[in-house]
């Protein structure tokens, strides 16, 4: 999910940025941009909202205590220790891969 709010955000930008630079970007029926500084604004402000808002979405590396089994969020754990046990925890991919 996050991808699609940096493209989408990126993209905006780009028609912004190329309304500044006064190209016509037609839209079909809908015919073409306007370039006003309205609708610059508007275009460059949506996208840095988009891209703002792909950075809340983090994909979160989960890893697994080989002593309780526990899993957790890496991003959960102080140094990747189990608060549990105590122990460092191991990686999904690599806790089932030695099993």
């Amino acid at each position: 999910m996050k991808i699609q709010f940096y493209i989408s955000g990126i993209f905006a930008i780009i028609i912004g940025v190329l309304l500044i630079l006064d190209v016509n970007i037609y839209l079909g029926k809908a015919g073409y941009l306007s370039n006003d500084i309205n609708t610059i604004i508007r275009f460059i402000g949506i996208g840095a909202i988009l891209v703002i808002i792909g950075n809340f979405f983090k994909k979160d590396i989960y890893s697994k205590c080989p002593k309780c089994k526990e899993t957790y969020g890496y991003s959960k754990l102080k140094e990747g220790f189990c608060p549990k046990c105590k122990i460092k925890t191991i990686d999904m991919e690599k806790y089932y891969d030695t099993k």
